[in-house]
């Protein structure tokens, strides 16, 4: 009787429990051809599943997001949100993806906390959550006491509607921390 071999897949962008429509898929090195042989489909599926479930953290809930705090406290220092989100339909477009850039500063104006870093955007629009990684493009030099990153792809939200922006945080002890800023308005460029 011939086993088919299993087809692993996994995340080639993060280790994120995205959902469905934001992975990018490839298939596992053929080291894992063997592994048909040994164990039957359904049992090696489920190995997958658990396995990527440990390794995996998933996002908050819609509602722990909705519930995140405006102001947040990491070692010491008052943090703050300030998102600006926008689409653009200069000619000759019809309107680009939702784009955004996330200040996080000091309320007081101090420096940010050392080793601080954004990692993950969330904006919630209703029943609706766009979840997405921060961009590795450069930004231009922020003062000591802020971070801006952006992130692009999103949704064809608004423009004129309101929504949560929730940024996650990590400091430098690995601690995670979410910020948010409610009814943040999305914008348009023409």
């Amino acid at each position: 009787m011939h086993v088919p071999t299993p087809v692993r897949r996994e995340c080639v962008n993060c280790c994120h429990a995205h959902g469905p429509a934001s992975y990018e898929w490839r298939r596992a090195p053929r080291i894992f051809a063997g592994y048909a042989s040994i164990m039957s489909r359904g049992t090696w599926l489920l190995g997958v599943v658990v396995a990527t479930t440990v390794a995996c953290g998933a996002d908050p809930s819609r509602d722990q997001l909705e519930a995140t705090p405006d102001v947040v406290v990491v070692d010491g220092d008052a943090l703050v949100c300030a998102p600006f989100l926008w689409r653009d339909f200069m000619p000759p477009s019809t309107g680009s993806d939702l784009m955004a850039v996330v200040d996080v500063r000091t309320q007081d104006g101090t420096a940010l906390p050392a080793g601080l870093a954004l990692v993950r955007l969330y904006v919630v629009n209703g029943p609706d959550v766009w979840a997405t990684d921060f961009s590795a493009e450069t930004r231009p030099p922020s003062p000591p006491n802020q971070i801006e990153k952006i992130a692009r792809g999103g949704p064809l939200w608004g423009p004129g509607i309101q929504v949560d922006v929730v940024v996650e945080l990590v400091d430098a002890t690995g601690a995670t921390t979410y910020l948010a800023t409610h009814g943040a308005a999305i914008g348009a460029t023409y």
